[in-house]
């Protein structure tokens, strides 16, 4: 493995596990094994591995979700392809997607032009794809509104341990669905709503309902030597 491969799997690493503000240069060389004169050889400082991470990721996700849509069949199918493609780039990120969605979001950041590509990106295929499809283009801000929703759910992914099918599947189902329900036409039916995870669990047995025999929770107990008006 070249240094600058070693180098930037060990700052996603340090950067996954620190953030990016907390992150030295000597936790880069300590998760990656190089040398001080070997790193500043090939970057000038964790700023410029930073943004080649940014860069380098945010080009594989263009990579990914272009393949999905140009390989599915039809309109659901793609839709379903490119939300599977996101979901499963960010699942591969691990912890530092979290880190790079907080940089790249950040009006602060020159970073945000890398996720500002990507939006673009995909905002203008998907319009052109509902425009070869006989769709009428519809408000840019839809989209822009669905890939924050895609982006929050895809911050629920657990990265405490190794992330499942079910992970992804229960993510795709509920995203497909606010797409979907979205820019679906009139005649077109949009897929169920996601089932919650613990459906299938077992209930509670139901409380059993009073006969009307005890006495309500919270009267008076009778007075000493009362007898019952019942007979």
């Amino acid at each position: 493995m070249e240094f600058r491969d070693k180098i930037l799997i060990g700052a996603a690493t340090a950067f996954g596990a620190l953030g990016y503000a907390n992150t030295r240069v000597e936790d880069i060389l300590q998760e990656s094994g190089v040398s001080r004169p070997t790193f500043y050889k090939l970057f000038e400082s964790k700023d410029d591995v930073f943004e080649t991470l940014s860069a380098m990721h945010h080009a594989d996700a263009l990579e990914r979700m272009h393949h999905a849509l140009v390989t599915a069949e039809n309109g659901m199918e793609r839709l379903a392809s490119v939300i599977e493609a996101f979901l499963r780039w960010r699942a591969g990120l691990g912890r530092l997607g979290r880190v790079l969605d907080m940089e790249t979001r950040s009006p602060h950041s020159h970073l945000v032009r890398h996720r500002e590509v990507v939006m673009k990106t995909l905002r203008d295929q998907w319009q052109h794809e509902m425009v070869a499809g006989g769709r009428p283009q519809v408000d840019p801000l839809i989209f822009e509104a669905f890939m924050a929703a895609a982006e929050r759910v895809a911050d629920t992914l657990p990265f405490d341990r190794a992330i499942t099918e079910t992970d992804i599947a229960r993510r795709k189902a509920v995203l497909l669905r606010i797409v979907s329900a979205t820019l679906a036409a009139a005649d077109e039916r949009t897929p169920a709503l996601p089932l919650h995870p613990d459906h299938n669990a077992p209930r509670a047995p139901r409380a059993k309902k009073s006969s009307g025999k005890h006495r309500r929770v919270g009267a008076p107990p009778p007075p000493p030597g009362a007898t019952s008006s019942r007979r």
